[in-house]
């Protein structure tokens, strides 16, 4: 019955293609840290960022108003990701 609270980030891969969008397109890695969810496509160049405490759904993309948040993530998904190869 305590509150858990983790003390490291929590990342993954998705390595299934959505059958809907184009698979160097979909967001295949993932971090999450404390309220934070930030997705990411393998080229980098399709980035979102999810307030999970807000918006359990993951609707509403909230990148572009916490760029220090999305960098800081995406520099710690890119090094667990590189570590994978």
């Amino acid at each position: 019955g305590k509150e858990f609270h983790r003390t490291q980030p929590l990342m993954w891969e998705w390595r299934f293609a959505n059958p809907r969008e184009d698979s160097r397109e979909c967001p295949m890695h993932a971090i999450r840290e404390s309220d934070f969810v930030l997705l990411k496509n393998p080229g980098g160049n399709r980035v979102e960022l999810y307030d999970i405490k807000k918006d359990h759904s993951q609707l509403n993309n909230v990148a572009d108003r916490y760029p220090d948040k999305v960098e800081s993530l995406s520099k710690q998904l890119d090094i667990w990701t590189g570590s994978l190869r």
